[in-house]
This record gives structure tokens, sequence and C-alpha cells, in this order.
């Protein structure tokens, strides 16, 4: 007979090689012959530099020459073949060509070897070669160019001539040429014009080496051993990988015995004295310097430009040479042409832009020379082509993929600023910054944008040479604008110093007019100079000095001092300019300081009515929402709508803008209908007064649909965002930056509906365009990147998200410092991920450091402070660490409630996330009392269907069924499914979740064929919308497994189980939490089945990984133990299982508390042990106290209490206190009868357990009716097939028995046998 079974032991979760060697000069021919007899020797030897013994690696080169040359398709072909090596000088042409003439003596009977560095170099091989020729005996006849020209031609053997260094024109190499159209021709320029005479296809590129080789060729010449391969590796990326420089370095490192460190320190130290010095020349005896092999072609476009007779040719290579200094101040790449052509276009512009400044300024002085501007003031296109030609030729630069951008070697570069004078350096470096500071213009359109992000490395290796420290003298039209493109660019904190140094610059103009503040002046300077304030220190002092020193000059102006008057009103706004950097930078206190004190002097100077004045209000009160002042914020933001309604008239641009700041801080504030009032009266009076396509009209919409967002209106949202991004598209373009911004919103709101496929789409397009359009680095992308790891995470792509966020952490940390809240916010945002990938640890670290940062840098009270709270009480509550996730939230709690109010968002989300707190802790009454004032809350300010108040429904309606009030968790989850299905459409993520959660309640009441076919639902719809490895596609396969395990379906929950269990391994890696569950789930399933080694070994396993995992006190730790425990029992090992939940129980009751539901489980569990044990007065007296505190806490009517009634039943029964057994199960039978149903599987379970008693009884009679009616029931609920029916035939079959009804007994018996066979 079956006497009782352990009470709730298992919990379920329901939810690229290149060469460097360099021949030295007077290398005249070498001509071998080959003869019949196969003795392969040198019918003519003369002097000739061999390849070097150091040369490496240039196979694609040697390759492709021996593919040309000596390929079998060129084999039986008569025609002449050419080549063409170009490249840089210095790159390795010639070291290519002497490694070829090496490897194919044996294939060319004639190799003639020709320096065609000029034409008497030419005639000095053809000499050498008729010499040869002569000295053989194999001919004679009289010099000239013609007559070894023809030689060469009529040779019947295969010859091949080498033109070296053809560095001029193809017509001066062409006509070396010997004539018809036999033999092989290889050369090597710097001009790639050459390959008119090759062609392109037999033409190839020498660029610098690969790392490795260029390490190994270092290594190799500078005798070192692979231990110094790190500073190797610094070095030949210091020399950018070409060849004749690594070879001066080896050579410098051989002769001086320096160690690689060492002339790493020299080289930065000494650089053009070492790349210009002769005696380090390497194993390739080249007899140039590193610059040398430049300075040859520069000071050839130099004769050039002083050509009197070719006035063309002179003046472009005069500007070749200004193209030249100027790029030695740029970044060595991507150099534009389109750079050029808009300084021209924009210069003017930009000079009377700051016709007015008060200081210095520098573009209206340069030369237009510089600009190449022709007569008409245009840019001299053809001059600049004719220029880049000349330097194209010389392989000073190369073109890039684009026809109109240009790349400098960085050593190249290097030499046309080291071979510049100081003065000449500072000059050009001038004109350099003016001409791309030239280029740009204030216009906030997409190609302007586009452009301004093109030059930021020009801007920023351009910043690293003109900087404030540095002795040139100040202009404010350079450093206005160079604050401007990093503005746009978002590089705010090198935008600083600018700003700083404007103010700075304005105050000394001041000081000419104000001789007795003089004294002032002096002390910013001291202030502004000195190193050793730290930076906080710093800038309070600047801006007070600023302030006061403006405010002095205020009060000591006469009347007629307009034009002063003017200048300190400027200094005002230069601050303001200052402050909107600090707010840039995420520094609000700083920009708050400032701004407060901008409003000041507005007033008092301007008046408090002054449209500066209201534009000052408006910005600080936008700093105040940023620190989440948002009360200050709302006084402010009242205060000027109201004055800019009464002065500029409620129509007014300004007043518009006024409404939707105030709204922007009432949707902060979560006054989510004030602030839709407010957008749709703005929205309304933009429409009629600018029209519906006005940006403006566009971005009263955009705002109008984030409230609706907040509001969970989010077909509302959706409509109306979609309008706008398609006006925006049409007005202003697909890639404008508010276009884009569109697109983000959209997809924002696609990802609230949980349209996480679109909402990829989108982002991965609007991630694709501002990494574009506005870099990698700026805010906005990095915004971007963010927002598609969060649709990752929804997605469950938590690898890919991890990725993303790693990426946008190291940025913001890189671009805008450690403690911009945007960069604490990426961190937030990483352990967000780490939380839901498991890895809690690594979240708890990271957390903790953001709320260390955010209280020291925001403060204590800041919404984001608090938030960092409530992020980490959700690790710590992952962790099991419910008393550390209390005492956060709580905290929180208070700080929400007094800061934002009790009715706010934020307030309401920290109450509802202390109630769960409050159930994971068993004080499900607490948890009740909360969640129903916050489903009040939600239903009064936000309706009765926004999407949290149907969240709060579900979270009640769960606190419901942990309380066992299955009915009225059942009616709430109902409701709750009903809405979100007609609000958010039935397969929103929202409303599968509602259909899960009413299958659980469904299953607790027994209803399983109900919770079989929700879930069954469920499963269904997230496998076609999420995918089949969503986390809750996986979450849905476990609840359809347990519904089928309650159901007796073993072998259908294995399936799933075995198949969930090897997708969250596959996907999630076999020590996340999830996959630990489920292989615990599976191990239950095994129990079932009676597998209890399977099931032994599969929970041995969980909990060793458990305990390494989340530690020993860890509740899924300790309820690994228990489910041991429940195995050993099964196997009758119940003195292990006694030594193991005896464990549990003290672990529970000092971690949990002795009235936690856990607490009183494991009391229970051990309390089986010791009845099977016959231990029944220990059972009795553990189940008593169960029962007391059960009670107590729960009172007599919960499902947890009725089993503990129940199992103290069973234990009175195996005592042989019958009576009191008998007593206790009718009550327990009376009232779950009552509470659950009479058809609720625990009431028949009551059935049976009375039955047991009356049989002990030997009341056979009363036994065999319970009995009888327990198998009807079993039958029609459960099945014929279910255990818990073959149970009850059984022990029918045992009354039958006693009653000697043998035959009754028999026929059930045989019926159970053959059941179970087929079963």
């Amino acid at each position: 007979m079956t006497s009782g079974a352990f009470a709730n032991s298992h919990h379920f979760i329901v939810n690229q090689p290149e060469m460097y060697d360099i021949r030295g000069e007077n290398q005249i021919i070498n001509i071998i012959t080959n003869h019949p007899s196969g003795n392969l020797r040198p019918a003519f030897q003369n002097t000739m530099a061999c390849t070097s013994r150091n040369f490496l690696g240039q196979e694609i080169y040697l390759e492709k020459l021996h593919e040309h040359f000596c390929g079998s398709s060129t084999m039986n072909k008569s025609e002449r073949k050419m080549f063409l090596l170009h490249g840089m000088g210095g790159i390795g042409k010639t070291q290519i060509c002497l490694k070829f003439y090496d490897q194919t003596v044996e294939y060319f009977s004639y190799i003639f070897w020709v320096d065609t560095t000029s034409d008497d170099t030419v005639i000095q091989s053809l000499k050498d070669i008729y010499t040869k020729f002569a000295s053989s005996g194999t001919q004679a006849f009289e010099f000239s160019i013609a007559v070894v020209l023809n030689h060469i031609s009529s040779l019947k053997s295969k010859w091949l001539m080498i033109f070296d260094n053809a560095d001029n024109s193809p017509e001066m190499v062409e006509k070396y040429f010997p004539p018809g159209n036999t033999g092989n021709i290889l050369i090597t320029s710097r001009n790639s014009e050459l390959r008119r005479i090759a062609t392109h296809d037999n033409s190839m590129e020498v660029t610098e080496m690969n790392e490795t080789t260029a390490v190994e060729l270092l290594l190799k010449i500078g005798g070192l051993s692979n231990i110094h391969e790190q500073e190797a590796k610094q070095i030949v990326n210091n020399l950018y990988c070409l060849p004749l420089a690594i070879d001066m370095a080896g050579a410098y490192i051989t002769r001086t015995q320096c160690t690689p460190n060492e002339f790493i320190e020299i080289y930065n130290k000494y650089r053009p004295k070492l790349l210009n010095d002769n005696k380090f020349q390497g194993s390739s005896k080249y007899n140039k310097s590193v610059y040398k092999t430049w300075e040859i072609s520069i000071e050839k476009i130099l004769e050039m430009s002083n050509n009197a007779q070719d006035k063309s040719l002179s003046a472009a290579a005069q500007y070749a040479i200004s193209l030249l200094n100027i790029c030695a101040f740029m970044h060595y790449k991507n150099i534009s042409q389109i750079m050029f052509e808009r300084a021209v276009k924009f210069y003017s512009q930009n000079v009377e832009q700051f016709t007015n400044v008060i200081t210095s300024t520098y573009l209206h002085t340069m030369n237009s020379s510089i600009l190449n501007m022709n007569e008409d003031r245009e840019w001299n296109g053809w001059i600049f082509h004719e220029s880049i030609g000349l330097l194209l030729s010389f392989s000073l630069i190369k073109r890039t993929g684009s026809e109109t951008t240009y790349d400098m070697h960085p050593l190249v570069q290097s030499c046309c600023e080291d071979r510049l004078s100081i003065t000449e350096a500072s000059l050009w470096l001038l004109n350099t910054t003016a001409i791309i500071l030239s280029s740009v213009c204030s216009e906030k359109t997409t190609d302007e944008y586009t452009y301004q992000n093109s030059i930021m490395p020009h801007v920023l290796q351009n910043l690293k040479k003109y900087s404030i420290s540095c002795s040139m003298t100040y202009y404010e039209d350079i450093s206005n604008l160079f604050a401007m493109v990093l503005k746009n660019g978002g590089k705010y904190n090198i935008e600083e110093p600018y700003r700083l140094e404007i103010l700075k610059q304005n105050l000394k103009a001041l000081g000419i007019v104000y001789k007795d503040i003089s004294s002032s002046l002096n002390d910013l300077e001291i202030i502004y100079m000195n190193k050793k304030y730290n930076r906080n220190s710093k800038l309070k002092d600047i801006v007070s000095m600023v302030l006061s020193v403006a405010s002095s000059c205020w009060k000591k102006m006469k009347p007629d001092h307009s034009t002063n008057s003017r200048k300190v009103k400027n200094i005002i706004s230069l601050a303001q300019h200052l402050a909107n950097t600090y707010w840039n930078q995420g520094k609000w206190t700083d920009a708050e300081k400032l701004e407060i004190q901008v409003l000041k002097m507005r007033t008092r100077i301007l008046g408090q009515e002054h449209p500066d004045t209201l534009t000052s209000m408006a910005n600080l009160a936008s700093t105040y929402r940023d620190q989440g002042k948002w009360m200050d914020a709302e006084k402010l933001e009242i205060l000027v709508l109201e004055m800019r309604t009464r002065i500029l008239g409620q129509e007014h641009s300004h007043t518009l803008i006024s409404m939707g700041n105030l709204a922007s801080t009432y949707r902060n504030q979560g006054k989510w209908t004030d602030a839709e009032k407010l957008e749709i009266q703005a929205l309304e009076m933009r429409t009629r007064i600018l029209g519906q396509e006005h940006p403006h009209t566009l971005i009263s919409m955009a705002n109008l649909a984030v409230s609706y967002c907040n509001q969970g209106k989010w077909t509302d949202a959706e409509k109306l965002e979609i309008q706008v991004l398609e006006m925006r598209t049409r007005v202003l373009g697909q890639e404008h930056p508010d276009t884009i911004l569109s697109m983000a919103n959209l997809a924002s709101t696609y990802r609230d509906q949980g349209k996480w496929t679109d909402a990829e789409k989108l982002e991965i397009l609007v991630l694709e365009m501002r990494t574009r359009i506005l870099s990698q680095e700026h805010p906005d992308t990095i915004l971007s990147m963010a927002n598609l790891a969060v649709t990752y995470c929804n997605q469950g792509k938590w690898t890919d998200a991890e990725k993303l966020l790693i990426q946008v952490l190291e940025i913001t940390t890189r671009i805008l410092g450690q403690e911009h809240p945007d960069t604490l916010r990426s961190m937030a945002n990483l352990a967000g991920t780490y939380r839901d990938q498991g890895k809690w640890t690594d979240a708890e670290k990271l957390e903790i450091l953001v709320l260390e940062m955010r209280t020291r840098i925001l403060g204590q009270e800041h919404p984001d402070t608090i938030l960092s709270m409530a992020n980490l009480a959700v690790t710590y509550w992952n962790q099991g660490k419910w008393t550390d996730t209390e005492k956060l939230e709580i905290q929180a709690l208070e700080m929400r409630t007094r800061i934002l109010g009790q009715e706010h968002p934020d307030t309401i989300s920290s109450m509802a996330n202390l109630a769960v707190t409050y159930c994971n802790q068993g004080k499900w009454t607490d948890a009740e009392k909360l969640l129903i004032q916050v489903l009040e809350i939600t239903t009064r300010i936000l309706s009765q269907e926004h999407p949290d108040t149907l969240t709060s429904m579900a979270n009640l309606a769960g606190t419901y069924r942990d309380q066992g009030k299955w009915t009225d968790a059942e009616k709430l989850e109902i409701q709750a499914l009903e809405m979100r299905t007609r609000i958010l459409g039935q397969e929103h993520p929202d409303t599968l979740t509602s259909m899960a959660n009413l299958a659980s309640t469904y299953r607790d009441q027994g209803k399983w064929t109900d919770a079989e076919k929700l879930e069954i639902q469920a499963l269904e719809m997230r496998t076609r919308i999420l995918g089949q490895e969503h986390p809750d596609t996986l979450t849905s396969m476990a609840n359809l497994a347990s519904t089928y395990r309650d159901q007796g379906k073993w072998t259908d929950a294995e399936k799933l189980e075995i198949q969930a269990l090897e997708m969250r391994t596959r996907i999630l890696g076999q020590e996340h939490p999830d996959t630990l569950r489920s292989m615990a789930n599976l191990a239950v399933t095994y129990c079932n089945q009676g597998k209890w080694t399977d099931t032994e070994k599969m929970e041995i396993l969980v909990l060793e990984m458990r305990t390494r995992i989340l530690g020993q006190e860890h509740p899924d730790t300790i309820l690994s133990m228990a489910n041991l425990a429940v195995t050993y029992w099964n196997q009758g090992k119940w003195t292990d299982a006694e030594k193991l939940l005896i464990q549990v129980l003290e672990m529970r009751t000092r971690i949990l508390g002795q009235e936690h539901p856990d607490t009183l489980t494991s009391m229970e569990n051990l309390a089986v042990t010791y009845r099977s044990q016959e231990k029944w007065t220990d059972a009795e007296k553990l189940e008593i106290q169960a029962l007391e505190m059960r009670t107590r806490i729960l009172g007599q009517e919960h499902p947890d209490t009725l089993r503990s009634m129940a199992n103290l039943a069973c234990t009175y029964r195996d005592q042989g206190k019958l009576s009191d057994a008998e007593k206790l199960e009718i009550l327990v039978l009376e009232m779950r009868t009552r509470i659950l149903g009479q058809e609720h599987p625990d009431t028949i379970l009551s059935m049976a357990n009375l039955a047991v008693t009356y049989w002990n009884q030997g009341k056979w009679t009363d036994t065999e009716k319970l009995e009888i009616q327990a198998l009807e029931m079993r039958t029609r609920i459960l099945g014929q097939e279910h255990p818990d029916t073959l149970t009850s035939m059984e022990n029918l079959a045992v009354t039958y028995r006693n009653q000697e009804k043998w035959t009754d007994a028999e026929k059930l018996e045989i019926q159970v046998l053959e059941i179970r066979r087929r079963i």
C-alpha cells in the first residue's frame, strides 16, 4: 500500500611578403650564356652586386615574375614580354630583381642590367655591354647605342634586359629598348606612369612588408634573438615596415650594439638624424640614407619649379612642393581632393564669420596661392591635378581605391616635415590647419556631417602639432572651427581646452582696455598653465575667474562703451559654449556651476526677460533634468514657458521649444498624461504655423510618439514614428541624422512590441549608417551599438550582445573617459548581459563598481545611482542573496518614494521588485500587500490596459499561486491573458508569458489537460516567433515536460527534457544556470521512471557544478542536495538521505530562516526519512513543528499546510495511532474538497490516504468505497494509464483480497500488469 510521499522536494522553473635589399651604385650588366654542352658558366663576368644575404620574403613578386617570363604558358611564344615593378623609393624593387636574376641564371642565356637613373647612366651601361661583347670575341663592331641595341635584338637565345631605377618619363625609358618584338624586359621605377609601356596587367606595385617578415628581417640584420620579438615589432611598426628603414635600424643596432629598447628611445628622440645618416647603410649597401631616397625626388621637383621656359610645369611643381608641406601635417591616409576644393569654396564664408571677433584671426591673412585659387578666386583644379601627377610620378604619394583620395607613406611624411626649418614648419602647420578648417561649414546637413567625419583623422593629427600648449600664436577663428568640428564629431573631451582657450584670450583682450584688472588676468594665466592643479580645482578657479573678470569689466564700463559691452556679452556667450561642452561630456555639475553664473550675469546685464537670459534658464533646466533634479527642472521650465508665452507669444518658435522641454521633464517624472497634452498642443501649433513637413513639426511628432511608448500605446507610437520616418526620408533624405534617429526610435518601439526581428534589422541599418556618416566613435554610433545589444538580449543572443557591449565599453572609456555617464551606462548594460548569461559574479563586480562611481560622481540620490542599486539587487536575487537584495530594494524604494514620489514609475518598479523578493523569502502576505498597492497605483495612474498594469496583475497572480490561492490566481491570469491578447496581440512575448503563467496555475490545480493545451500552444508560437533556440522557447519546452511528468507521460517528458538540455548546453554552455536546471529536471523524470542510478549520477553532477559555480549556500545548490537526498531515499539509502537532509535543513534554517517555506519543506523531507527508518517519534516531532509553523505563517487552508497535515497523519498511521490518523485525514479531505475541489489530485490523494487508514483499521467496506471512488475519479481525470490510477487499482485489489474477493482482485491485478507491461 502507498503510505505517503516526499513533500515538495523537487522544484521546477516555470519560466598577407616583401623584400628589403637595395643594390649599390655603379652596378653593370652581367651577360650569361647557356652552352649546349650543358656545362653552365658565365660567358661574361663583370662586377655586379649580388642579392643581399639577408633577403627575405617577396615571394608574391618573384612568383609573378617567374610566371610572366618563365611560365609554361609563355614558353613557346616569341613575342616580347615586358613587366614593371613600381613603388616608392626604398621599398626593395632592385633587390627583387637581383633575386630574380639569381633564380633565372640558368634560364636566360643573356641578362643585361641597365642603370636607368639618367641618360648618362644608361649610355654607360650600354658601353659596358659593348665592352663585354667585344672581350668575348663573339663579334667585332663599333660602339653606338643603336648598334648595341640592334645586336641585343638579333640574339637568338633567350635574353632579359633589366632597366633599374627608370624613374623618368616613359619616353626616356622606351627609347633604349632594343628594336623588334623579341626578348624580355623588366623595369623598376618609382613612376607608375610606366604602366603605359608595360600595361596595367603586366605591372605590379611593390608595397611594404608584412609585420612578420619585417620582424624576421630586423632580427636577422641586427643579429638579435627571438626574445626581442616584441621590441622588434614595435620598431618595424614605427618604421612602417619599409625595407630600407628596417635595413638602417638593423645596421644601427649592429654597429652601436644597442638594445632594441635603446634604439626605440634613440629613434623617438633623434629620428631626423637617424633617417638622414648615410653611415647606417645596412646589408643592402645602398649608399643613400632613408630620407635621401626621397629628397632626390623632391629636389627634382624643385628644379622643375625653377623652369623659366615651361611656366605651366613650374607652377605645377611649385604647388606640388606646397602639397608636400601641407600633407606633412595631415594624417597620412585618405588625403582628399575634396578638402582642397571645399577650402576654397567655404573660405570666404568662414572669414566673414569671424570678422567681429575681438582677438586675432588667421584665415583672412592667408596667401591665395596656398589655397590654389585662380584669378577668379575659384579652385584651380588644373594646377592641382598637374601637381598630384608629379607627386604620383615620383611615388611620393599614391592613389587609394578612390580617384580623389591619396595616401603618403608616414616616413615620406616625416621626411617632408623634418626637411623644414622650425620657422617654415610653424608656417606650414598653420597653413595646413587653415586649409583643413576652411573646408568645413556650419550647415547641419548629412553631407556636412559625413565630410567632417571623413576629415576627423586629419583634424586629430593636426591637433597633435597645433595645440594650445605649443608656442604658436593664438587665432580665435582656428580655435572656434576646431571646437565646432570636434563637437560635431562627439570629441567633447578634446573640444574642452579650445573653449577654455577662447575664453582666456577674450579676457586678455578686455585686459588691454581695463588695465586695473590685469592682475586678475595674470592670476588666470597662472591657474590655466599651472600643471599642479588637478582638473576639477583648475576648472573651478577658471570658471569663477572668467565670470568675475567679466563682471568687473561690466561695472567699470561707461554708457558709450558699446564695443566693450559687446565684448563682455561675447565672453558670457563663450562661457555658455563651454558649459555646453561640459554638458556633452556628462560633467553636469561643472555645467550647472557655469550655467548658474551665466544666468546671473545675463539677468543683471540683459535683464530677466531678455531672450538670451531665458535661453540660459532653459539650458540650466536641461542640466537639472540630466542630473535627475526633475523638480528644479520643472520649476525653471514652467517659468521659461510662462515668460516666453507672455513676451514672445504662444506661437513663437522659442515658446514651442519650451513646451517640448517641459514635456520632456514631465516624461522623466512619469507624468505621461501631462507630457502628452503639452506635446499634442505643440504638434497642433507647429503643424498650423510651420506646416506638417517642417523639421520642428516632425520633432513634435517624434516626441509625442515617445510619450505614447511610455504609456504603452505602442500601436499609436508605431504609426506616428512610421509617419515621421517617411516624411523625414522624403524631406531630409535617408542619411540625415534626424532620419536615422527616426529609424532608431521606430526600432525601439518594435522592441517594446516584441517585434525583435524587425527591431534588429532597423538597428543594424542605423548602426551601419551612423558608422559610415558619423564614424564608429561618435556618441550616436555608440548608442546604436548599445541598442542593438539590447535587442540581441531580448532575442537571447547573449554572446552577440556581450561582444557588442564590451566594444561599446572600450570605446566610451577611451573617448569619453571612465567617469562619463555613458561609460557608466555601458558598464551597467554589460553587467545586465552577464546576469542574463548566469555570470553573476562578473555582473556583481561590475555593478558594485558602477554603483560606487555613480554615487561619487552623480550623487547618491541621482536616478541613475538608485537604478544601480536596483540592478545590483537583481544580481543578488539571482545569487540567492535575498537578505542583501531586500536591504538594497528597501533603500531604493525609500529613496525613490522621497525623491520621485510614490506614484513615479520607477518607485512602482521598486515596490514590485521588493515584492518578488518577499515571495522568494516566503513572505507572501507582505508580497501580496505590496503588489495589490502596485496594481491599484498603476491602474489609477497608467490605466488598466497599460502594459505595466498588466504586469502588475501577473505578479499579483503569481503571489496568489504561491499562497495556494489558485482560484484567485486563475481569475487574474485569465484577465491578464485576455487583455494582453486584445491590446498587445496574441503573438507578443508578454501574451505568451501570460499563457505560460496560466498553464502553471492549471498545473497547480491539477488541470493538467488544460495546462498541456496552453503549454503546447505557447511552445508552438514561441518556436515560430522567437525561434527554436530562444531561451523563452526552451523554457516552454521545460514547462510542457513538467506537465507531461505530472500526467505520468514520463517518456514524453524525457524526450522534451533531453532536447532542451542538448540545446541549452550548445547555446548557453554547460555551466549556465538554465542548463543545470535542465539537468535537474531530467533527473526528476529519471526518478519518476525508476531510473535511480541515472538519477543519482545526474544529480551528483548538478550538485558538484552548482557548488563550484554558484557556491555551496546558493538556494539552487541546496535544492540539488535535497533532490539527491530524495534519490537516496528511493534507493533505500536512508542513512545517506538523512545526512544530506540534515545538512539541507541546517543550511536553510541559517540562510533563509526557520520560517521560510523551503526550510519547512526540509523539515518534512527529513521527517519522511525518519519514518522510513521507523524513527517515528523523531518524524512526529518534526512534522508537528512544521504543521504549527505553516498554520501560523501560511494559514490553515494553504495547500502546504494541508500537506503537512497529511504527512503527520501518515506518521500517526505508521505508529499505530489510527484514530489520530483518521481524524486528521478526514479533516484534510474535507478541507481539500472545499478549497481545491473534489477532483483535484491532492483531494483524491487524501481519499486514498484515508482509505489506507480504514484498511489498517479493518474497515474494508469503507476502504473499498473510498478506493472505488478514487479509482473512478483518477480514471476519468488522469486516464487509465496514469501511474496514480494504476496505484488505485492495486490498492483496491489488495482490499478485494482482504475481503476474499479473489476474482475481483485477480481481474484488477491482471489489468494493472498488462497496462504496465504495455507502458
